[in-house]
C-alpha cells in the first residue's frame, strides 16, 4: 500500500457496509452528524454566514447573470457542511494522526471549501480532490454555481480531473493556470471473461446504465428505440438505475414502446451490473447524457467488450473514438440521429473490430489496478 493507514469518511452511511481491506478503516462519526432536513441546513448555513469570506462570497454571486434562488441555498448548504467538515477534522481526524494528514475528496464540493479553510489555518495538512462532471462543468451543476470557486480549488494541493477535457475547461474558465492540477483517469475492474458474442440474427440487447435525472437524458433513448420498434427492429432494452424520473419515463417507454422491449431494473448493485454482462450478449451500451466527466458505465461496457455511443460532451470523445469502438454523437443529438447511430454500429461490417477495440481501450487506458495505483503513488508523493 502507498499508505500505512486509511481512513474512509463517508458523507452517507445507510446500507450494508462493505468489508474494509487490510489497513483500512471506516470512521462513520462524520456522516452521523448529517441529519438535518434541507430547510434546517439552510437556517444553520445563514447562522454562520457573518464572515469576511462568506459576505465577499455572497458578493461574487450577486454579480452572477444566471443566480437562482436554489444558488444561494446552495452557499448556504455548503458553509454549513464545510464549517461541520471543518470542526469534525480539526477535532477529531487530524488530532489522533501523528504525521501530516493527506485529505483526499473523491468530488469537489464543500469538501474543498473545508480544506481551504483547514489551509488559511496553517494546519498541517495536505489536501486533494478529484473533478469528474457535475462537481466542474459550471453549466452541470446544480444552480449552475460553485461556492467559493476558484479559491477553494486555488488553495487545494493536488486537484485531479478524469479528463483532458476537464482539466482544460478548469484553466479556461477562470483564466488560471493551475499549475496544481493534472489528469488522473479513473478505471475499472479486470473481468474474469468477456460479454458473449451477440449471434447473428437473435435479438439486438441494448443497456444503459445512469441515474435517472433530466442530465442524463434517457427520454432520448426510448424516443430512439421508438423509432427502431416502427422499422421492425427486434430488440431488448434493459436500463440499469433509478432516480426522480423514474415513474415518469416508464410511462413514457408503456407509451412508446412494447412491454416486452423494455426492462427496468431500477436501483441494482454494480455486480448484478457485471453478471449481467457475464451472461446475456449485449450488442451495445447507450448514453445519451448532456454532461459527462468520462461515464465509469462506458469504461465497464468496454471492460466486457460492449462498444458504446454517446453524446460529444466532456471527456466522452477521449474514450470513444468514432467507428472504432462505438459511435460518437453530437452534443445534442435527436432521437432520429440515435436511432441511426445504433443502426450503424450493431449492422457494422467491422462490428466484432469494435468490440475488440472496446476491450483494448479499456485496457490501455482504465484498467483500475494500474490507473489507481498510479493514484495512490501521486497522493503519496504529495508527503
Amino acid at each position: 500500500m502507498a499508505f500505512e493507514k486509511v481512513t474512509v469518511i463517508p458523507v452517507k452511511s445507510s446500507g450494508t457496509i462493505r468489508e474494509m481491506p487490510s489497513g483500512v478503516e471506516l470512521d462513520l462519526r462524520f456522516s452521523k452528524s448529517l441529519s438535518q432536513s434541507p430547510f434546517r441546513r439552510f437556517i444553520l448555513g445563514l447562522s454562520q454566514f457573518y464572515s469576511e469570506n462568506n459576505i465577499n462570497e455572497s458578493k461574487q454571486l450577486f454579480k452572477k447573470p444566471e443566480k437562482t434562488i436554489y444558488a444561494w441555498y446552495k452557499l448556504m448548504n455548503t458553509i454549513y457542511y464545510a464549517n461541520l467538515l471543518d470542526k469534525y477534522l480539526r477535532d477529531v481526524l487530524i488530532p489522533e494522526q501523528e504525521k501530516p494528514v493527506v485529505l483526499y475528496s473523491y468530488w469537489g464540493s464543500f469538501h474543498t471549501v473545508s480544506f481551504m479553510k483547514l489551509k488559511k489555518a496553517n494546519l498541517n495538512v495536505i489536501t486533494s480532490c478529484r473533478l469528474h462532471g457535475s462537481d466542474l462543468f459550471e453549466y452541470a451543476a446544480s444552480g449552475k454555481y460553485f461556492p467559493f470557486r476558484p479559491d477553494d480549488l486555488m488553495a487545494v494541493d493536488k486537484i485531479t480531473t478524469v479528463s483532458q477535457s476537464g482539466l482544460d475547461y478548469l484553466k479556461n474558465t477562470y483564466r488560471i493556470e493551475f499549475a496544481n492540477a493534472s489528469v488522473h483517469q479513473l478505471g475499472v475492474p479486470d473481468q474474469s471473461n468477456r460479454n458473449p458474442d451477440p449471434v447473428k440474427g437473435n435479438q439486438y440487447q441494448f443497456v444503459s446504465c445512469s441515474n435517472l435525472v433530466e442530465v442524463k437524458r434517457v427520454h432520448l433513448i426510448i424516443e430512439a428505440l421508438r423509432i427502431l420498434h416502427l422499422m421492425n427492429v427486434n430488440f431488448k432494452w434493459t436500463h440499469f438505475g433509478d432516480g426522480p424520473l423514474m415513474n415518469k419515463l416508464k410511462k413514457l417507454a408503456a407509451r412508446e414502446l412494447p412491454e416486452k422491449k423494455v426492462d427496468f431494473r431500477g436501483q441494482t448493485s454494480n455486480r448484478e451490473v457485471m453478471e449481467f454482462y457475464h451472461h446475456i450478449p449485449v450488442n451495445l451500451f447507450i448514453n445519451t447524457s448532456r454532461s459527462e466527466g468520462i461515464p465509469v458505465s462506458i469504461m465497464e461496457a468496454f471492460s466486457m467488450g460492449i462498444p458504446s455511443i454517446a453524446p460529444s460532451v466532456g471527456g466522452v470523445p477521449e474514450i470513444i473514438k468514432h467507428m472504432l469502438n462505438g459511435y460518437l454523437l453530437n452534443a445534442k443529438p435527436k432521437p432520429a440521429e440515435i436511432a441511426d447511430a445504433i443502426l450503424t454500429v450493431v449492422k457494422n461490417s467491422n462490428y466484432s473490430s469494435m468490440r475488440i477495440n472496446a476491450y483494448q481501450t479499456w485496457k490501455n487506458n482504465y484498467r483500475a489496478e494500474t490507473n489507481f495505483q498510479a493514484f495512490a503513488e501521486m497522493l503519496a508523493g504529495l508527503t
